[in-house]
């Protein structure tokens, strides 16, 4: 029965990653690349659409369409960015709470857009319908959209198909500064941090399946991965970024020290977690979230492990080179399925080879 079991996982792996994502997802992907170039040499209205009513009430997946945004910004394109909010997928957010989830969203799209002239409308599918459906638009991924399909599983392939066609100096245009004037304005913010991620899930997340506490590292290895950085980095601060999870690390299992800090002293929001994170020296997650985008579309330098369920939808660009980005740099390592004592092993070398 073992052998059974274990066959059919082989089976699986070798379907889904080898055939489906390493294949098909990357000649999709590449052939819709080349559609977009064919069309953008005619149409000067791009219309970039978030349907809530069937993608991920999360913060991580929307913010993946800011850098496709920046992109067709940079082309000198009018660019709409619509959310279609008249069904929310409700899995994260709770009603009580989405309109602060809305808001959010359009800070971020404010936040990091390129060109004032770029619309930002929340609106309904039958709206949208009467105003874009036409030949003067071009909409992205327009067969999904009008049939209310997700398309949030081929933006960072496209994304990364995209980005290795650019030059260095369009790259840097969009990708996210490391210094944010938001940092500023916080009294007693640490200098030569780096940011580690130990989310610790509420009891309201417990229940969703995608969000299981397993995929979040737990409290013994935090403690032994914060001892095995300041034993080799005794000049470096550590800012333990968990918004929901601060007080439970520092009440509860007493992680105390000068130069320990907490995200949530100084950020309330996944916006202001993300400018902490841009501001670090190195970022550590060990089972990645969304959070990681913003090292990952970025100059920061990290180090992140990703469980095979939570790239599901993405190829990556190179397992050999440990990229899961065509952009990435060499201070700048993705791993996949990796254990925490291979983790730290990986933590170690870097902290020996490379400078923060």
């Amino acid at each position: 029965m073992k052998l059974i079991i274990l066959s059919l996982n082989w089976l699986k792996y070798f379907i889904v990653q080898i055939l489906y994502k390493s294949y098909y997802k990357r000649a999709y992907t590449i052939l819709y690349f080349f559609f977009i170039r064919i069309k953008l040499k005619k149409e000067k209205n791009i219309v970039i659409v978030y349907d809530l009513s069937c993608s991920p009430d999360t913060y991580g997946d929307f913010f993946q369409y800011i850098f496709l945004l920046r992109y067709f910004e940079l082309l000198k394109k009018k660019v709409f960015f619509i959310i279609l909010n008249d069904k929310i997928k409700y899995v994260r957010v709770n009603k009580k709470n989405s309109l602060s989830y809305l808001n959010q969203l359009r800070k971020i799209i404010k936040k990091f857009s390129l060109k004032k002239d770029t619309e930002i409308i929340f609106t309904d599918y039958s709206f949208f319908k009467k105003k874009f459906l036409d030949n003067k638009n071009f909409i992205l991924h327009k067969s999904k959209v009008v049939k209310r399909i997700s398309t949030h599983q081929h933006c960072f392939n496209l994304i990364n198909v995209i980005f290795s066609t650019l030059n260095k100096k369009v790259l840097n245009k969009i990708l996210l500064k490391n210094k944010i004037k938001f940092l500023k304005n916080i009294i007693n913010i640490p200098k030569n941090y780096i940011a580690i991620q130990a989310r610790h899930l509420s009891k309201s997340e417990k229940k969703y399946n995608n969000l299981d506490i397993r995929k979040n590292i737990n409290i013994s290895n935090l403690k032994y991965l914060i001892n095995l950085i300041l034993k080799k980095r005794k000049n470096i601060n550590l800012m333990i970024i968990s918004t929901q999870g601060s007080n439970f690390f520092k009440k509860k299992h007493k992680i105390k020290s000068n130069k320990i800090f907490f995200s949530n002293s100084f950020a309330k929001n996944y916006l202001e977690t993300g400018f902490l994170i841009l501001n670090s020296k190195l970022f550590l997650a060990h089972k990645g979230t969304g959070l990681g985008f913003f090292a990952i579309f970025s100059k920061v330098p990290y180090i992140l492990t990703w469980p095979y369920y939570t790239l599901q939808n993405d190829f990556i660009w190179s397992k050999t080179l440990s990229k899961l980005a065509s952009w990435q740099l060499n201070n700048q390592k993705t791993y996949f399925k990796m254990s925490f004592k291979e983790y730290t092993t990986k933590v170690i070398k870097f902290l020996d080879k490379h400078e923060i």
